[in-house]
């Protein structure tokens, strides 16, 4: 089966989905659950104090805040967060971006319940920072 793009390539590399689900996980480091534990409890010991604050985003649908919040190492996370203008929030999502970072909120999203995080990820967009390189092949 195909699908339909747009792309000047082939954004499959020649992969069906049978194909790729018989691609074994790689083996983890030995430390991948120590690490990762450990990350979480230095994320679940941090106070966030996290900030909303009004934007110059209007929207039909949404009310649009600025939002700031502490991460691990007192590093500030940017973003935006989306409420809905009319009835109470049902259901909450996190929305994530790519290496190129975003230079705003998604205000296209078909949920009219939800509350959208939008987090620029630390180092990018307006997460960044002088001592983090916002360059791809030098961000990880």
């Amino acid at each position: 089966m195909t699908f339909a793009h747009g792309y000047p390539f082939d954004p499959t590399y020649g992969y069906t989905l049978p194909r790729l689900l018989e691609i074994p996980a790689p083996t983890p480091p030995e430390d991948f659950a120590e690490f990762w534990k450990a990350r979480y409890s230095r994320a679940s010991g941090t106070a966030p104090q996290a900030e909303l604050t009004p934007t110059h985003w209007h929207h039909s649908r949404y009310r649009v805040f600025d939002l700031s919040y502490r991460s691990t190492d007192g590093v500030i996370i940017a973003g935006w967060v989306l409420t809905p203008l009319q009835g109470p929030p049902r259901r909450g999502f996190v929305v994530g971006h790519g290496y190129g970072g975003r230079e705003g909120p998604d205000l296209d999203l078909p949920f009219d319940d939800a509350v959208l995080l939008f987090p620029c990820f630390r180092g990018l967009s307006r997460s960044a920072r002088p001592d983090l390189s916002a360059w791809p092949h030098e961000h990880i």
